[in-house]
């Protein structure tokens, strides 16, 4: 009976009641519209519901890595933020996927618990070789393009998704610009936009007509742009594209382009415009390829085949890898050390021989054991003093000045040793992206500020573990080389070279120190020298060229001035300590043959 009063006074759920709401969960955007290139910074975004809490919290990221433990070795990005009861947070950070066998993992962390965990399973499909992004309001227009060669992967985004950082664009092959309201974008995005194609990035903008240019893209931008034309004729297009593009008539804006430009005209009407821009592309289409007339024939595919280009080679001249075998990662101990040990162990047992030859009794045992535990103390702080002293930091910064750009391409290769062993703790350039430069063990990134600290353990006896750091720096030097390559032209501004040489493919010219400003220099044809023979030769830093895994700075297809440079640069840092260790760096510049 009991049971039926429980039955009978207990209510149950209405049936027009509301179901209950979802747990909260993490909400994570990864890549371009879910594209992603392995091995090189892409962007996340991670939505964190509101906290049910105040107080200090970490957003924490942790990324599969390929390293000597296969299946075992993460790379943890950590954000550490101010909770706020009922306030959700939006973070964008670049993670680096190195292995897709295992998911990422995102938490929360707070108070030494967990609040949110997700594990985000990577789709093979949607990582590709080669990466197409589009910034349209149009969906599907590049259903297609995984048909040309090369594992092609695309993505369609809005304006609030394009990237804030220029590095989280490492991934991307083109970028297809349809619909572009500037408004829409803040300062960072349109200055992370510009540095990448400058870096190397491929832009193509397309001008519909009527359609307005954006006017932050002016300074890169291979046309200017005309009024609407009704184009009837299509010969030019169709012979060099495929016969299946359309007939027309066909109403495209008219471009005006630049001196040097590349064109493609219809109806004699140029409606194609490309140039370079620093070590980047831009490419202007004058008709709109999401029309049916354009999508999916063998036309289309040969237009996107032909801005797409050949697949890029390296983003840089110079292979981190290389260079981090040539630097020193077992450094030699410093020579007080050698004396601060000796004294410290002879002087503890003079000390404990002449107490115990001067008191034998018990008062000498007591006095014997308080100097031991001193000693213990004192040797302590000496291998901790020893273990610091012989860490160091051995770094390498290359400048690659982007042609006719106020920008130069910054990479930083260090390599950090701890010969005895322990924990480091490494500042990274500012406005940089940083991480191994090859495979090693567990590293965690904590970000604040626009700069990463970089954490992580080494073993004794273990070398020392090699780090890259990728961003810009404000710089316009430039060089000519005549076309007979016997008359060289520098400007280097306010900066000096020292050991300069020039470089092309597998020859390099010593010049020795060059001065500030503009120079004049005939290069004669009897001293130039190959770079196999480089280490022989008393005026080159032959190491510059020449790493145990390969070559440092790769065989230029067109020739490069190439030196050490005075002035600060962007360099590690132990954190809170200054960078000991050597330091060196290095500009190239690419040489117009003219």
């Amino acid at each position: 009976m009991l049971c039926g009063l429980v039955v009978v006074f207990v209510p149950g759920v209405p049936a027009w009641a509301e179901p209950a709401a979802p747990p909260l969960a993490l909400e994570v955007r990864l890549g371009f519209d879910g594209a992603l290139k392995i091995g090189v910074p892409v962007p996340m975004e991670i939505r964190v519901p509101p906290l049910p809490f105040s107080g200090r919290a970490v957003l924490l990221v942790e990324a599969p890595a390929l390293g000597p433990q296969a299946g075992t070795v993460t790379t943890s990005t950590a954000i550490s933020f101010e909770g706020i009861p009922g306030v959700a947070r939006t973070f964008h950070l670049p993670v680096i996927v190195s292995d897709i066998r295992r998911p990422l993992t995102i938490r929360v962390l707070h108070a030494g618990g967990e609040v949110f965990r997700r594990a985000i399973a990577l789709d093979p499909i949607r990582v590709g070789s080669r990466v197409i992004v589009a910034v349209s309001s149009a969906h599907g227009g590049l259903a297609f393009v995984h048909r040309l060669p090369g594992r092609v992967v695309a993505g369609e985004i809005s304006e609030e998704a394009l990237p804030s950082v220029w590095q989280e664009y490492s991934g991307v092959d083109l970028l297809a610009v349809r619909d572009l309201d500037p408004a829409r974008l803040d300062d960072a995005q349109r200055r992370a936009l510009l540095t990448w194609i400058q870096m190397g990035g491929r832009l193509l903008l397309v001008v519909r007509p009527g359609a307005s240019v954006p006017e932050f893209l002016g300074p890169v931008l291979p046309a200017d742009v005309g009024e609407p034309r009704t184009v009837s004729a299509r010969d030019a297009l169709a012979q060099r594209y495929g016969a299946d593009l359309p007939a027309g008539p066909l109403v495209m804006t008219a471009l005006a382009p630049h001196p040097g430009a590349d064109e493609v005209r219809a109806g004699g009407v140029p409606v194609i415009a490309t140039a370079p821009a620093g070590w980047g592309r831009v490419t202007m289409w004058s008709f709109d390829p999401w029309e049916p007339p354009f999508r999916g024939g063998e036309g289309s595919l040969r237009l996107w085949a032909d801005v797409l280009g050949s697949p890029p080679g390296p983003p840089s001249l110079v292979d981190a890898a290389a260079v981090a075998s040539r630097l020193p990662d077992s450094p030699p101990l410093d020579p007080q050390v050698h004396v601060a040990v000796g004294a410290a162990v002879l002087g503890y047992v003079l000390l404990q021989y002449v107490l115990r030859r001067r008191l034998p009794s018990t008062a000498g045992a007591v006095g014997g054991l308080v100097i031991a535990c001193l000693g213990l103390g004192g040797f302590t702080a000496l291998a901790a003093d020893v273990r610091n002293r012989s860490t160091a930091l051995t770094q390498a910064t290359f400048l690659e000045q982007a042609p006719a750009a106020p920008a130069a391409r910054a990479l930083t290769v260090a390599v950090v040793a701890v010969p005895y062993g322990g924990p480091y703790l490494l500042r990274a350039p500012r406005d940089a992206t940083a991480g191994p430069a090859t495979s090693s063990g567990d590293l965690r990134l904590d970000l604040t500020g626009g700069t990463a600290i970089l954490s992580g353990r080494l073993r004794a006896g273990e070398s020392g573990r090699p780090f890259e750091a990728l961003g810009t720096v404000p710089l316009e030097t430039s060089g000519t080389l005549s076309p007979d390559i016997r008359i060289l032209r520098v400007d280097l501004r306010s900066y000096r070279l020292h050991r300069a040489q020039v470089l092309w493919r597998d020859r390099l010219y010593p010049l020795g120190d060059l001065p500030s400003g503009a120079s004049v220099h005939e290069l004669r044809p009897d001293v130039w020298v190959h770079v196999d023979g480089a280490a022989a030769d008393d005026r080159v830093r032959a190491w510059i060229f020449r790493g145990s895994g390969g070559d440092a700075i790769m065989k230029a297809t067109t020739p490069v001035l190439v030196g050490e440079m005075d002035g600060s640069a962007p360099a590690f840092a132990f954190a809170g300590t200054g960078a000991p260790g050597q330091r060196l760096t290095i500009l190239l510049v690419p040489l117009a043959r003219r």
